[in-house]
């Protein structure tokens, strides 16, 4: 395999900033799952500097929710000269372009090749691959609300039901956080403020409500309207009725800027945790949604969690 020139110039992008955003920096290297679980198909995870981790542990930098894939399953080490694949003695092995790896021997990996782990198949796309620009694209335009940049409700449908999936056959807790906007019709008919300036309420809730989670396989979700859903996997219902009032409060506190206006607003929340009798995702959004109302005839600008 030909390996990468040394003396080529690399320009890492700053974590956080979308490909496209600056044209003259090139886009990071990638990987796109290409053949595996629904939910996970055509997602595309960068390959900044440092080491990435293939595996099925949700703290995995590249998380795959496959049984046929090890909990550490492969390793991808970005270094000066290029990135490096090691098979990370897995019980499935790694196959680069249908060629196993030998365990613990790193090997390079270059622009297109195929990386297969377990059952599991992805692309590889180097640095600036145009390839990688419109995977990553049209992902973000089928699985995000144009308004707040949250998940949307088609989105939300399908990560939520691999989330409960996942925590029946762990037997692990997941619990899940409606919260809806406090008297919203308010803004949007206020001759002042109008829609734009509820638009301008949306866009600051979703990104306080999203500054509050501390995973990154913790989900949020514009179900609707002025309605958001987060999904909390390993949390308790104890738990997520912390987390929810901490995005309660950090709302209230937040001061919203709309030409000459600040505008706040509340939060009523209803947070639901997964038990036997939730036959399904739906069933367990129910639950919340139930007690997100329960907090609204409460008197709103409050946290209830369902019993």
């Amino acid at each position: 395999m030909h390996r990468p020139d040394p003396h080529e110039k690399t320009i890492l992008v700053p974590r956080g900033m979308r490909a496209g955003a600056v044209p003259h920096v090139p886009a990071p290297a990638s990987l796109v799952l290409i053949d595996g679980p629904a939910d996970s198909l055509g997602r595309q995870w960068l390959l900044e500097d440092g080491e990435a981790i293939i595996g099925r542990a949700m703290t995995s930098h590249v998380f795959v929710d496959d049984p046929s894939v090890s909990r550490a399953h492969t390793r991808l080490s970005v270094v000066r000269d290029g990135i490096l694949i090691t098979d990370l003695q897995s019980s499935n092995r790694t196959e680069l372009n249908d060629h196993a790896l030998p365990p613990l021997q790193p090997v390079w990996i270059e622009d297109g090749d195929l990386v297969r782990t377990g059952a599991v198949l992805f692309r590889f796309h180097g640095r600036g691959s145009l390839d990688a620009r419109a995977v990553a694209a049209l992902r973000e335009q089928s699985e995000r609300d144009p308004l707040t940049r949250a998940y949307n409700k088609r989105a939300l449908a399908l990560h939520g039901a691999a989330a409960v999936r996942r925590a029946r056959e762990r037997n692990a807790p997941l619990s899940i956080a409606v919260l809806d906007v406090d008297l919203f019709k308010r803004i949007n008919d206020d001759p002042t403020v109008g829609h734009a300036g509820g638009d301008q309420v949306l866009r600051a809730v979703a990104d306080t409500i999203a500054g509050q989670l501390s995973h990154a396989y913790e989900l949020l979700a514009r179900f609707g309207g002025e309605e958001f859903v987060v999904v909390l996997p390993d949390a308790d219902a104890g738990h997520a009725g912390v987390v929810a009032e901490r995005m309660r409060a950090a709302v209230a506190d937040t001061a919203i800027g709309f030409g000459d206006r600040i505008l706040r607003v509340t939060l009523s929340a209803g947070v639901a945790s997964l038990r036997p009798e939730h036959a399904d995702r739906d069933a367990l959004f129910r639950s919340a949604d139930a007690a997100m109302y329960a907090a609204k005839a409460a008197g709103r600008n409050q946290v209830v969690v369902a019993r």
